[in-house]
């Protein structure tokens, strides 16, 4: 599946190129305000929790392209694909099954089916019984 098999070790990690990205980030839980009064005067108590995190880290592309992963690669799983060049790649590498903010942010549960039948990126019209299965599933 690969032309060049390798473990990366840290040291190696860290002589590839490298992306960072700023997220923001909010607590699961910060909904929840919504069933029930505040439970103080300080934001977090009325509005949730929130921060802001930056991930550094070498590009799945880059990784893909050290080890030499082969066009007829059996199985790729892809997550967190931000961009079109990383989803280039992978097109080209026929990747199986892919996700990330490039085909669409998080979606509450009921716009999931509508998502599905409508997105360019579902497959819905190519592979409709698939998506049937996933709209089973769901409530």
């Amino acid at each position: 599946m690969v032309k060049r098999p390798l473990t990366f070790s840290m040291a190696d990690l860290k002589r590839l190129p490298s992306t960072s990205r700023v997220a923001f980030i909010e607590c699961a839980g910060n909904s929840a305000g919504e069933y029930h009064a505040a439970r103080g005067d300080e934001l977090h108590n009325m509005h949730g929790l929130v921060s802001s995190s930056e991930w550094t880290g070498v590009a799945l592309s880059t990784v893909l392209r050290e080890v030499g992963l082969e066009p007829g690669a059996a199985w790729i799983l892809a997550e967190g694909i931000e961009d079109t060049e990383t989803w280039d790649l992978l097109g080209a590498l026929k990747c199986n099954v892919a996700q990330g903010f490039l085909m669409s942010r998080p979606l509450p549960s009921d716009a999931v089916l509508s998502w599905i039948r409508t997105s360019e990126w579902s497959g819905y019209a190519e592979k409709k019984e698939t998506a049937e299965a996933v709209q089973a599933v769901t409530p």
